[in-house]
């Protein structure tokens, strides 16, 4: 997103990407401030469980969308966030196995109603 942030003020600038811009300075500053106030672990599991971003409509939109699943920093995060809000080794796995099923539509997240609720 932010690449393409760029792109419009510098065609709007008139300038090459490579050029330098305060304007577009001040933008990436606030973007990048807003995206580390956001990035937490609890985010992360949030964005995990909310089911729009499994969708094969939201995942199409753009080429380089992955599930939340498949990617590796909300993965990471995630797992931070089991770990601190599940420190015994048995709720944690039980909490992973739950979210498995619900990533990969297994279990009752595999109903023809739960995959078409995914929207």
């Amino acid at each position: 997103m932010i690449q393409e942030v760029k792109k419009v003020i510098f065609k709007r600038e008139r300038k090459q990407l490579d050029d330098d811009s305060v304007f577009w300075n001040a933008i990436h500053s606030i973007l990048t401030s807003r995206w580390s106030k956001s990035n937490t672990p609890l985010h992360c599991i949030a964005h995990s469980l909310n089911p729009k971003y499994y969708s094969p409509e939201w995942l199409g939109e753009e080429n380089n969308r992955k599930a939340p699943h498949q990617d590796l920093e909300v993965t990471r995060e995630r797992k931070n966030c089991i770990m601190k809000y599940f420190p015994n080794q048995d709720g944690r796995r039980e909490v992973n196995v739950e979210y498995s099923n619900f990533s990969l539509c297994l279990e009752d997240f595999g109903s023809v109603d739960a995959i078409t609720t995914r929207k």
